[in-house]
């Protein structure tokens, strides 16, 4: 488009561009239906949008997400630090414990395998393994 066309004539190349590129995305998508001549293509795709929203946040994926993060109980304090607690220390750590874990699933999986490395038997590269999910959980918060 050069300079000296109108602003009108502008806007009629673009809606005729528009135009070419909807025709070429509708012969490339397969259709379901037989197209006609009086559906909107702009509401068409609005249409095919919003059911690409709703599938994204559907009951479906936050069933599976809640089934993966449940999976993963939360780790019990450690028991000296737990007997070297009152009761309202105890008390807010449990809801800041919960609090953590509802946040962020991520973190969870993360915390039981620091947890089955730390109970492990071969102690070779536990600290190592420890360092690495250390390294991980602050990239993860930062």
């Amino acid at each position: 488009m050069d300079s000296n066309s109108s602003p009108v004539q502008t806007i009629f190349n673009m809606q005729q561009r528009l135009a070419q590129l909807e025709q070429m995305i509708q012969q490339t998508q397969p259709s379901t239906e037989p197209s006609s001549s009086t559906t909107n293509p702009i509401a068409m795709d609005m249409k095919d949008i919003s059911e690409q929203v709703s599938d994204l946040h559907s009951l479906q994926v936050h069933d599976e997400r809640k089934k993966t993060i449940e999976r993963y109980p939360p780790v019990d304090t450690v028991p000296v630090a737990a007997r070297k607690t009152n009761r309202y220390q105890t008390k807010q750590d449990m809801s800041l414990k919960k609090l953590h874990y509802l946040i962020s699933g991520v973190f969870r999986p993360l915390d039981v395998l620091g947890l089955e490395i730390s109970k492990d038997d071969n102690q070779d590269n536990a600290q190592r393994y420890l360092y690495m999910l250390a390294d991980c959980r602050s990239l993860l918060l930062n």
